[in-house]
Parts: C-alpha cells; sequence; structure tokens
C-alpha cells in the first residue's frame, strides 16, 4: 500500500456544498461532532483524523518528517470529496489545509484557519521584538517538552496544552482527552518537527487570492493574535477575526461563532461582495 492510499478515518455526512475538516493534534475526526451538527442540514461534511491519530495511518517516518508526506494525506481526500472543498483546519491542522491550499493539487472553494501556528513567520523581520519573545518562549516550551517526554512524564502534553490553552487547561480537560493526549504525545512530537518544517514564502503566500478566514481566540497565547494578523497581511484574500472569549479549543468551545465565519467565508466564494453574517472582522 502507498502513502496515496493509506487507510485515513473519515466522519462523512450531510449534503451540500463540501466542507472539510481538519483537527489539530492531540485529536480525532471526532473532535469536530459539535461544528459537524450545526453545519450537517446544510452541507456535506467530511471530518478527518490527521495521520497518525484515530484510525489514520501514520505517513511519516524517521526520515520523513516534514510537511511533504501531509500532500498526499490532502490529495486522497479530496477524492473521496469529488469536489471543490470549503478547507477548515484547527492548529496544527490549519498548517496541512494551509500546505494543502498552496499546493495548488486540490479544488479549493474556501480556507478557514483556525487557530493557526505558521511558526515561520514569527522567525522574520515583520514580526518585530514582540515575535522574537514568542518564538523564544515556544522553542524553550517545546524543548522542555521533548525533554519531559523522553524521561517519562506522563503529563508531558500538559506544558504544550498549557501554554496554547492557558495554565490549567490540560488539568480541567476530561480524564479520556488527557489519556489520550498521553498516548499521542510521540505523534505530537512528529507534528512539531512538521510544523517547523512549514515555511511557506511571501510569494506563496499571496498567491492564495481566494476567500479565507483566520480565526483566533481573544484568550489564546498572544502568539497566535499575531500569527493570524501576520497571516492576514500576506494572503490577499484572508480576513482574520478574532472570536471573544475563546483560547486555542475554540472549536469545540465556540462551535455556534466558528459556523457562522465558515459559512461567511464560504459565501464569499460564490460572491466576493458578500459579507453576510454577524461575526465582526478584528482590528487590523
Amino acid at each position: 500500500m502507498t502513502s496515496a492510499d493509506a487507510p485515513i478515518e473519515i466522519e462523512d455526512s450531510g449534503s451540500g456544498p463540501c466542507i472539510l475538516l481538519l483537527p489539530g493534534s492531540f485529536s480525532t475526526a471526532a473532535a469536530w461532532r459539535p461544528l459537524r451538527r450545526l453545519l450537517e442540514p446544510r452541507y456535506r461534511v467530511i471530518a478527518a483524523s490527521l495521520p497518525g491519530y484515530g484510525g489514520s495511518a501514520e505517513r511519516r517516518g524517521q526520515s520523513r518528517t516534514g510537511i511533504a508526506p501531509f500532500y498526499p494525506f490532502i490529495r486522497q481526500l479530496a477524492g473521496i470529496a469529488g469536489t471543490a472543498v470549503h478547507l477548515v483546519g484547527h492548529s496544527f491542522g490549519a498548517s496541512v489545509a494551509l500546505a494543502g491550499a498552496l499546493s495548488g493539487e486540490i479544488e479549493v472553494a474556501s480556507l478557514t484557519l483556525v487557530e493557526a501556528i505558521p511558526l515561520h513567520l514569527l522567525q522574520g523581520r515583520s514580526g518585530g521584538r514582540k515575535a522574537a519573545g514568542y518564538i523564544a518562549e515556544i522553542r524553550s516550551v517545546h524543548a522542555e517538552y521533548a525533554g519531559a517526554f523522553a524521561r517519562g512524564d506522563k503529563d508531558a502534553a500538559r506544558l504544550v496544552i498549557d501554554m496554547w490553552s492557558g495554565a490549567g487547561t490540560f488539568d480541567a480537560l476530561a480524564e479520556p482527552v488527557r489519556d489520550y493526549a498521553r498516548r499521542t504525545v510521540a505523534v505530537n512530537l512528529r507534528d512539531w518537527e512538521s510544523a517547523w518544517d512549514f515555511a511557506p514564502g511571501a510569494r506563496q503566500l499571496a498567491a492564495f487570492s481566494g476567500p479565507g478566514a483566520i480565526v483566533h481566540g481573544s484568550a489564546s497565547h498572544p502568539s497566535i493574535s499575531l500569527m493570524a494578523g501576520l497571516l492576514e497581511a500576506a494572503m490577499p484574500g484572508a480576513r482574520r477575526f478574532s472570536v471573544d472569549g475563546a483560547s486555542h479549543f475554540l472549536p469545540f468551545t465556540h462551535a455556534g461563532q466558528l459556523a457562522e465565519i465558515i459559512e461567511r467565508t464560504g459565501s464569499l466564494a460564490k460572491d466576493r461582495g458578500n459579507a453576510g453574517g454577524r461575526t465582526s472582522p478584528a482590528p487590523r
């Protein structure tokens, strides 16, 4: 079996224009169920587990840890959809969605990036001193996290989950969720390597001029807001949306607001002048 036809765990329901949902790390297709319930009456919704999670086969190995192994994954999902997709990704899943959209290999009707982590943007000049401070913090936490896992700390995942979502988030999760995070730390560490590897240039980002939304929570780590702003500036068709009171688990805690943004952004694929919806874009 080649990576082009490796198993992918999906949940496929509803009918109408196709929305393709890619979750973040430590998660599976099931994480999208609150959002899917809101979208299914009007759309065909396909939620997929990323490689290494749930029933989706891992496509990376010791010599293939970058973003490249995800291209056949995206192409395979596009083949399942069989039509243009409204592509939605959360956290690391947003990096996979962005990679797919920029590849030019699939037909994307609209692109919604939720709590995106394009870490390379924090290392560019446009981010300024704040970006330099954030990237140093993120690198430090990543190194501490990898070290904790290597030492056998069963709750090493707390370090990164609390960094993105705030202190106490890991301990507040339901025990089955914490347990799944514990069991998939090795996969998540590969996600980190893939995320560091993914660094699309300014021309690549500018080439995607289709309708897009960059969504972040007002209570997330401040680097998320900064990265959202840098993405908005780099992508001509994208608009930034801030969801009040939300943090990194925005798709689960604020599914209603996210559904509205996805539908609003999708409508732009038909009519670029139709703003619609009630959610306001974040100030530039």
